[in-house]
């Protein structure tokens, strides 16, 4: 039986957020697919169907499933047979969602150098013998972009890509779908953040950027062709504390440069 005390207690709790109609039916419909055993490729039941089985009406299930295709969970079809088809969710919509969330949150770097410096050399040790042929020749194609130095921004901007996707294929080959999927937010995000040719006065330090990363990845691409966890892990990690400790000491020579323009 609540008691007086109880129910002070209560009355101090937030109350639980506001949610749609629309938003709950789309919850619902998730957990049904689930319980369903649907896969991808697979129609959900017609509009109708989906009104009686979740009492909802028309306006509220169409923007349920508005919901879901803009998820990517379903792909709508309009036309005689027409409605909603399930699909896979393809890891990049996945991404670029969940990149939107830091749109307005900026961050330091040794936030997310605190964080892949736990995730990567361990995802790298995992993908140690799960490389293909074609991923190998890819990551070897990476090193070589960085090998010379830049001659000009553009060359700048391809090899920064090209350092970014060397990390990129290690996630993709990583076996752990888990630490894959954060490999590959981790990418997104130092591409982000990482931009080294905003001002044409620090190419000095494009040109150190370029050589401590092209010296890293050869190391790293050794291992990994070697099949040597050990090796790739420390060299991964390595790598890693060698880059935070240089953007941080460039955050702060620019900051200092900016002072005096």
């Amino acid at each position: 039986m609540e008691t007086i005390a109880d129910r002070k207690a209560n009355a101090t709790l937030e109350p639980p957020p506001y949610r749609k109609r629309s938003d709950l039916i789309a919850e619902e419909i998730k957990r049904w697919v689930v319980d369903q055993e649907k896969v991808p490729g697979e129609r959900l039941p017609q509009e109708k169907q989906l009104m009686e089985l979740f009492s909802a009406s028309k306006g509220v299930v169409r923007e349920a499933l508005k919901s879901l295709e803009v998820q990517g969970l379903i792909q709508m079809s309009t036309g005689p047979g027409g409605g909603a088809t399930l699909c896979e969710v393809p890891s990049g919509r996945a991404l670029a969602l969940l990149a939107n969330y830091f749109y307005f949150k900026p961050f330091p770097a040794a936030d997310l150098y605190e964080l892949s410096k736990v995730v990567e050399p361990a995802l790298a040790a995992r993908a140690v013998g799960s490389l293909t042929e074609e991923q190998l020749a890819e990551l070897e194609e990476t090193v070589r972009t960085c090998g010379q130095p830049a001659e000009n921004l553009e060359t700048i901007r391809q090899q920064r890509m090209a350092e970014v996707r060397f990390h990129e294929i290690i996630a993709e080959a990583c076996p752990n779908i888990f630490m894959s999927f954060t490999g590959k937010f981790l990418n997104i995000l130092f591409y982000d953040y990482i931009s080294f040719n905003k001002i044409p006065e620090f190419l000095p330090s494009q040109e150190e950027f370029r050589q401590l990363n092209y010296a890293a990845h050869k190391k790293i691409l050794k291992g990994l062709k070697d099949k040597d966890q050990k090796a790739v892990q420390a060299d991964m990690k390595n790598h890693l504390e060698e880059l935070e400790k240089f953007v941080k000491e460039l955050d702060l020579s620019i900051e200092k440069k900016l002072l005096y323009l």
